[in-house]
């Protein structure tokens, strides 16, 4: 069964609810702040936001969303006329940037002072409209010059999204579903791509909503038992499947517990796999029922008549906002976000296509005191790649200047043909104030489109300059050799770098793995008890004709002698070919202080070439017997 089922099932059971500062206090909000700090209290918890300044005539102006989602309004940004709607139980509010008339519930009120822009990209508000109108007080203490804003009751009937949601039923166009709107619910989450949606009216009443690419080789059948098989500990109230439908499959589970119950669907199609679950408070009925009535109102269609849609697809693309970084950027599709959320700087997103494990878009923002410059970056990276890659299999382009729609850029790029991918890759460097980023596009050959696309995703990106005192130093973990370590084993020890970490080790034997390229090295000591080089050399060569009759191995050197300082190593170097892989191996057994060392390194195809083979060559010179 899928892990990500077991996961939300699980997440179900536990019961554990996604919030925000106003879910974690629902009777009482409170943000405590000076002017000019750069953190405010929420609840008691420091957040950063943009400094609240004065302005006009003693007027005090705070970040926006910050103050909004502290009380649990929703928030939606209109780049055009750069007007906010703000959207509250019982209220309705616009603003407008430089406009002192705002709109609450559609009466017009004049404002001390307008909403502002700051250079920065953040919207800042007076202070005593927005909390006053939603119901908050606000207090100045002389002595300590802090301003408090206190609400005494905070509304968990939010609205879903992007302003209340009036339709009847709610859905996404682009993967084709919708269901009754969950009136008396709040959208906790939903994931910029669309494939997890959650709707909460409390800690104890959720539906979630995951979408994922259906496998090729998916079995309904152990799906279903083993769904059963995760409600074991609670008491079975309805299994039930139909594979009537060829082109749509459905299971549904009921169980419960004393506290909980659980109302699972899940519908798969040739294309997506629809899972649909609720968990809602045993001894709550009217909500459990009207819990469960509106998931058996899914249905994998999507009419424009009176269905809000959540999607955020538009001519082909989401657009991926990383509000803290000013920085946008188009993404196909069909991608998702394979990054952590948490991480501000760096966001990685990939094709949910099962068939296509290359394409990918991958973002990283930088200090420029941290990586020095774009032109800097540019070339440590491209002499890099251009070392570690296979030559025979990797071809780069000369790094050049190119100018885009909103920046001009250092950049290269690559194509990759081999067994296990055929790619296209620009990667692209820029700065703008105190950072640099890296904008790294690959597209899977063979597309004809590939250039085009990588083109139109990078003119898409818009920025702004970051505010550094906000943002700090961000540094690139780059995965290099940062020092070496000993490993240790009954008979020896090697230095071994950084980026290698120790799979096994059981004295006489040790397992490393290379966390940058998956290269595997074994390292096996025994004792020689009187054996001569010639024995190795023999032993090496019966390997050797043993694998010539495997018909998955090519022989690239035949066995033959190397000396690796005061060592004397046989070495054999084989290529082992599957239908689905290639890989390099390299045998070697050597003779030191009358110990013999078995050694046996496997690259994979890509990165296997000099930078490999010399490092790995460096390893087995340190070793020393004990």
């Amino acid at each position: 069964m899928k892990k990500w089922i077991v996961m939300l099932l699980s997440a179900l059971l536990m019961i554990t609810p996604i919030t925000g500062f106003a879910e974690e206090s629902a009777e009482k909000v409170e943000i405590s702040f000076s002017v000019g700090d750069d953190t405010l209290q929420i609840n008691g918890t420091g957040v950063q936001v943009e400094k609240p300044y004065i302005a006009g005539v003693g007027v005090t102006l705070v970040p926006l969303r910050v103050i909004t989602e502290a009380f649990g309004a929703t928030v939606e940004w209109v780049a055009e006329t750069q007007t906010i709607l703000l959207s509250y139980p019982d209220v309705k509010i616009v603003l407008q940037i430089n406009n002192p008339v705002a709109e609450v519930n559609g009466k017009a009120e004049a404002l001390l002072y307008p909403p502002e822009l700051t250079a920065n990209g953040f919207t800042m508000v007076p202070l005593r409209f927005i909390s006053e109108t939603f119901g908050a007080t606000v207090s100045f203490d002389e002595a300590t010059s802090r301003i408090t804003v206190l609400k005494e009751s905070v509304s968990q009937e939010g609205s879903l999204v992007q302003g209340a949601i009036e339709e009847s039923r709610v859905g996404d166009s682009y993967y084709k579903w919708s269901m009754d709107t969950p009136v008396g619910m709040e959208m906790i989450e939903r994931s910029f791509d669309g494939i997890h949606t959650a709707f909460q009216k409390d800690e104890n009443n959720t539906i979630e909503i995951i979408i994922m690419p259906t496998e090729k080789d998916y079995d309904f059948e152990r799906d279903f038992s083993g769904i059963k098989q995760t409600l074991q500990n609670m008491t079975l109230v309805a299994a039930d499947k139909d594979t009537s439908d060829a082109n749509k499959k459905t299971m549904h589970f009921q169980a419960k517990d004393k506290s909980t119950f659980i109302d699972f669907w899940m519908y798969v199609t040739k294309d997506f796999t629809y899972s649909v679950a609720g968990s809602f408070d045993a001894a709550d009925t009217e909500t459990r029922t009207e819990g469960s009535r509106i998931l058996k109102s899914f249905d994998l269609s999507f009419t424009n008549s009176d269905t809000y849609d959540l999607s955020n697809v538009k001519d082909g693309y989401r657009t991926f906002h990383a509000e803290s970084m000013n920085f946008k950027i188009n993404v196909p599709r069909n991608f998702y976000m394979s990054s952590s959320e948490d991480i501000e700087n760096e966001f990685t997103f990939r094709s949910l296509d099962l068939d296509d494990d290359v394409s990918l878009i991958s973002v990283g923002i930088y200090s420029a005191s941290a990586v020095g410059s774009a032109k800097e970056l540019a070339e440590k990276d491209y002499n890099h790649n251009k070392n570690l890659l296979n030559p025979e299999l990797a071809t780069f382009s000369a790094i050049k200047e190119q100018i885009y729609t909103n920046f001009k850029s250092f950049e290269y790029t690559n194509e990759i043909h081999c067994k296990s991918e055929d790619s296209y890759k620009r990667d692209v460097f820029f700065s703008l104030g105190s950072y640099v980023y890296n904008v790294s596009v690959t597209s899977k050959l063979p597309d004809p489109m590939a250039a085009s696309t990588v083109n139109a995703i990078l003119n898409s990106i818009v920025l702004e300059k970051i505010d550094s005192d906000a943002v700090g130093i961000l540094m690139r973990n780059d995965m290099e050799t940062d020092g070496f370590y000993t490993v240790e084993g009954t008979k020896f020890t090697m230095q071994v770098p950084a980026t290698y970490s120790e799979v096994s080790n059981t004295g006489d034997s040790v397992l490393l793995m290379d966390n940058r390229t998956a290269t595997l090295m074994q390292i096996d000591v025994e004792y020689s008890d009187g054996a001569q080089f010639k024995d190795v050399m023999d032993f090496a060569r019966s390997r050797e004709r043993e694998l010539k009759t495997d018909k998955e191995v090519t022989i690239l050197k035949s066995t033959e002698q190397i000396k690796l300082d005061d060592a004397r190593f046989s070495e054999l170097l084989y290529v082992t070919e599957t239908e689905d892989s290639k890989s390099y191996t390299r045998e070697m057994i050597g003779m030191k202080n009358w110990q013999v060392l078995f050694v046996t390194v496997i690259y994979n195809e890509l990165t296997y070439g000099k930078t490999l083979l010399k490092e790995t060559d460096e390893m087995l010179k340190s070793i020393a017997i004990k």
